[in-house]
C-alpha cells in the first residue's frame, strides 16, 4: 500500500508537471507555421547549394558520397582479417593494403592478388571493382556539374530576367490602367484631375502627386544599408501618405454636405428675392429707382416703403 501511495503521488506529480508544459494550441499552430516556413527556406538554400557546389548538396550525397562511403566500410570491415603477403610471411590486411591495390593497375592489382592473398584474391577484387565503380560515378557527377555550372548559371539568370521584366511590364500595364480608371471614375475622378482656369487647384495637385512619387521611389526603409536620416524621411513620408490616404473619404463626404448645404442657401436666397417686390415699382420702369443691390438696402426700402407720414 505505501508503494502505490508513492507511485501514485509520482504519478500524480508527473502529469501535473505535463500539463503545466503542456503548450496551448495557438503556440502548436505557430511551431507548425514557423517550421512549414523552415522547411521551405531550407529547400530553397538546397537549391541553391545544388546549383553553386553541388558536393555539399543532399543530392550528391545521397546518389554517390553515401553509398561510395558504405562500399568503402564494407570492403574495409569485411577485409581486415584476411591475411596477406607471401607463404610463411602473412599478416592481417589493412586499410593501406586495399587502398594500394585500388592505386594498382587492373592487371597488377590481379597479380598481385593471386600472388599475396590466395583464395581470397576474388574476394578483394570483387569489392575493389564494386568502390573504384562507385568512386568514378561521384567524380563523373561532380565533373558534369562543374561543367554545366556556368551553363546553368546562365539560364538562371536569363530565367530571372525574363520574369522580371514581365512582373514589371505587369505593374506598369496595371498601373497604368488603373491611373485612366480612377481619371474617369465619374464620382471621385474630378477630384484628381486639372480644372482649367484655377492654377491653384492644379499648382496644389501637381505637388500633391510629386509627394506621393518620392515616397513611394526613395527606396525601401527596411534596407539594412541606408542611412538613419534617409529612413526616417522615408517613414514619415509613408506616414503622411497614410493619413492623407485616410482622410480622402471624410474629406469627400464633408465637402459634399458644404456642397448640398450651399445649394440649399442658394435656393432659399432666390426664393427670397422672389418674393419681396422692390420699392417704387417694379425695377426697370420708367421712372421707378434701381433695384437695392443688397439686403441692407432692401430691409432699409421696405421700412421707407412702409413707414407713416408724420
Amino acid at each position: 500500500m505505501d508503494q502505490y501511495k508513492t507511485e501514485n503521488a509520482q504519478l500524480k506529480g508527473r502529469i501535473a508537471q505535463i500539463e503545466k508544459d503542456q503548450r496551448p494550441a495557438d503556440d502548436w499552430k505557430n511551431l507548425e507555421t514557423r517550421a512549414s516556413a523552415a522547411e521551405a527556406r531550407n529547400k530553397e538554400l538546397e537549391n541553391a547549394i545544388a546549383f553553386v557546389r553541388y558536393e555539399e548538396s543532399s543530392e550528391f550525397k545521397t546518389k554517390h558520397q553515401e553509398p561510395y562511403e558504405k562500399a568503402w566500410n564494407r570492403a574495409v570491415n569485411e577485409l581486415k582479417e584476411i591475411p596477406i603477403g607471401p607463404q610463411g610471411q602473412e599478416r592481417l590486411m589493412t586499410a593501406q593494403d586495399f587502398i594500394a591495390i585500388c592505386q594498382m593497375p587492373l592487371a597488377q592489382a590481379r597479380a598481385f592478388a593471386d600472388e599475396n592473398l590466395g583464395s581470397f584474391a576474388n574476394d578483394v577484387m570483387s569489392h575493389r571493382k564494386e568502390v573504384i565503380s562507385l568512386f568514378e560515378q561521384m567524380n563523373g557527377a561532380l565533373e558534369e556539374a562543374k561543367k554545366n555550372s556556368a551553363q546553368r548559371l546562365k539560364d538562371a539568370q536569363s530565367q530571372f530576367s525574363s520574369t522580371q521584366r514581365a512582373v514589371m511590364g505587369g505593374i506598369e500595364k496595371t498601373f497604368k490602367s488603373e491611373s485612366e480608371s480612377i481619371l474617369a471614375d465619374p464620382k471621385n475622378g474630378h477630384y484628381f484631375k486639372p480644372k482649367e482656369g484655377d492654377q491653384q487647384w492644379n499648382d496644389a495637385l501637381e505637388r500633391g502627386f510629386a509627394f506621393v512619387d518620392r515616397a513611394f521611389n526613395s527606396g525601401d526603409p527596411k534596407n539594412l544599408k541606408m542611412k538613419p536620416e534617409d529612413r526616417a524621411a522615408i517613414v514619415r513620408a509613408h506616414a503622411v501618405l497614410r493619413a492623407r490616404a485616410a482622410a480622402f473619404g471624410p474629406l469627400k463626404m464633408d465637402n459634399t454636405r458644404l456642397g448640398k448645404r450651399v445649394a440649399e442657401l442658394e435656393k432659399e436666397l432666390a426664393a427670397y428675392k422672389k418674393s419681396e417686390p422692390p420699392a417704387g415699382g417694379t425695377p426697370g420702369a420708367p421712372g421707378a429707382p434701381a433695384a437695392p443691390s443688397n439686403a441692407w438696402d432692401r430691409l432699409n426700402a421696405g421700412i421707407a416703403k412702409r413707414a407713416r407720414p408724420m
